[in-house]
């Protein structure tokens, strides 16, 4: 009995630690306990994977749900997979398939991308570690090497950390190990699974510790010429010898999930929250309100006609970015044109412009638009968080600056009260909307900035407001993220307040976006069962 825990039979065991079957009492769902000896001194790697695994909340990813010691055991308590690990798939005489391989690599991917943009590197990612459900969905496990970006990493004495035969070069070598190794060890491990054999593994281990550090030779596609080109580059990738040329754990998921097609890509594109989202919600509410002003002279009926085409901007948007940027453009020029040869001109260029800059950045091409939505309703500030989702900077600060300047020309052409979040007064209207000359309707739109220059500042403001984000997405609940918070949105206030002539009026355009962060960062999301303490570990046996 460990206080609300009934502890079953083994179901596994390792080096260090020994898993049991067991039950939570409380809530009547089965557990699964790692039990590891006090004795053997790894309270540092234990306390480790509790920390890192209590960070993350995914669905590939083992959830820790409790943990605790006494004066002889160290306990972990963790969902249960039910089900063999991927080591002990690929040994069975019927091991998955390419397709089921493939997919699990882009499940696994998709978990690192998640610990990563946590600030938890997995450092150990292998066969053994990959545990596949009833469903046959992977699920990571393990983090007891982990490294947390913003604490000291597990390290031991005269050994390295991982295992060998599924080190990246530069983990082998003994240097640092980021997320890098685990996006090239979950790629190795892909390798072996489709072609059958780890081309690291050796009988000897000094062998062993020769290969790794020097990579694995050659392409998959040597190997395996039959299988999807867009899989044979994804692994080659994740495999390359230099560490700053792999890809991010999100792109290579990405185009893993996009080769198994099917509902596998659908899923993982659905789970894009930024891109797709953000994408969606822009086009639906761009094509939504040109339909809604065209309607009467278009003879479409009712406001049926209206959520037809927003529904379908917005699934466009979300799946193929690009080929709706294309018919986004092309009906905001069209709406254009009603109003003035001039406008129509000004917007094709500035369509442009949004697609020769955010061609790089896939899925965030139309995020921008999300942003005049978000202006409209109030919460304009709230843009720079949601552009904080995205995975690196230059996308981070792109999406940034790219949403406030669709905003700026929003308001400009719809002759808004004020510009960008409580900014100075623009003129209300102005008959050189319709003007046929793109030079006299651009120095039109151009007075109130040019009358208002600072209005410049807050478009820098939310850029590096979007740049610092994640450090604020990515806190630990609690007094940490409460604490991060509030100095980012009275850092996004104040610079805000800064750029205009009336800094009451921005913070007044800031509260709706404070509130909804704040409500963010007090409010529990994760379930209690979901919950690590992140300071020592609680005492288990005895408790209620």
């Amino acid at each position: 009995m460990l206080g609300r825990y009934d502890v079953g039979p083994a179901i596994g065991r390792g080096a260090t630690a020994v898993v049991h079957r067991g039950l939570d009492r409380a809530t009547g769902e089965e557990v699964a306990v790692k039990v590891v000896p006090v004795e053997l001194g790894i309270d540092e790697r234990v306390d480790i994977e509790a920390r890192a695994a209590g960070r993350l909340d995914h669905p590939g990813i083992v959830a820790l749900r409790d943990a605790g010691r006494d004066a002889e055991c160290l306990y972990l308590i963790s969902d249960l997979v039910d089900g063999p690990s991927l080591a002990a798939a690929l040994r069975a005489p019927e091991p998955p398939g390419d397709a089921a391989l493939i997919r699990i690599g882009a499940e696994v991917l998709d978990a690192l991308a998640h610990a990563h943009e946590r600030g938890v590197a997995h450092r150990d990612v292998k066969p053994a570690n990959i545990l596949l459900s009833s469903d046959g969905r992977a699920r990571l496990a393990d983090f007891g090497v982990a490294r947390l970006a913003d604490q000291t990493a597990i390290t031991m004495t005269g050994s390295l950390v991982g295992t060998m035969a599924y080190m990246a070069p530069e983990q082998a070598r003994g240097e640092r190990a980021g997320p890098p190794a685990d996006v090239y060890a979950a790629c190795l491990v892909l390798y072996q699974g489709l072609v059958g054999e780890n081309p690291l593994h050796s009988s000897s281990p000094a062998e062993t510790a020769r290969r790794a550090a020097a990579g694995v030779p050659g392409s998959l596609g040597d190997r395996r010429p039959d299988l999807p080109a867009a899989v044979i580059r994804a692994v080659d990738a994740g495999l390359h010898p230099d560490p700053s040329s792999r890809p991010h754990a999100a792109s290579l998921a990405d185009a893993l999930a996009g080769a198994g097609g099917g509902l596998m890509a659908v899923r993982r594109r659905g789970r894009r929250h930024l891109a797709a989202a953000a994408s969606a919600i822009g086009a639906a509410g761009v094509v939504g309100a040109l339909v809604a002003a065209a309607r009467d002279d278009l003879g479409l009926p009712g406001p049926g006609a209206t959520v037809a085409a927003m529904a379908a901007a917005a699934v466009l948007a979300a799946f193929t970015p690009r080929l709706a940027a294309v018919a986004a453009a092309g009906v905001a020029i069209a709406g254009a044109a009603t109003v003035g040869p001039g406008l129509a001109i000004l917007v094709a260029i500035l369509a442009g412009l949004l697609m020769a800059t955010g061609a790089a950045h896939g899925r965030l091409l139309l995020a921008p638009l999300a942003a005049p939505a978000l202006f409209a309703i109030g919460l304009g500030p709230l843009y720079a968080a949601l552009c904080g989702l995205a995975p690196r900077w230059g996308a981070r600060v792109w999406a940034a600056v790219a949403g406030m300047v669709a905003t700026l020309a929003w308001q400009l052409a719809r002759g808004a009260d004020g510009l960008l979040a409580g900014g100075p007064f623009a003129p209300a209207g102005g008959d050189d909307l319709g003007s046929t000359s793109p030079i006299v309707l651009g120095r039109a739109l151009w007075e109130p900035v040019g009358a208002h220059p600072l209005v410049l500042g807050q478009i820098a403001v939310v850029a590096l407001a979007a740049a610092v984000a994640p450090a604020v997405l990515r806190a630990p609940q609690g007094g940490a993220r409460i604490a991060l918070a509030a100095l980012w949105l009275a850092g996004l206030g104040a610079g805000l307040a800064a750029c205009v002539a009336d800094p009451p009026a921005a913070l007044g355009a800031t509260l709706p976006a404070a509130i909804v962060v704040g409500v963010w960062a007090v409010w529990p999301w994760r379930s209690p069962a979901g919950r690590v303490p992140s300071k020592a570990f609680a005492t288990l046996r005895g408790s209620a």
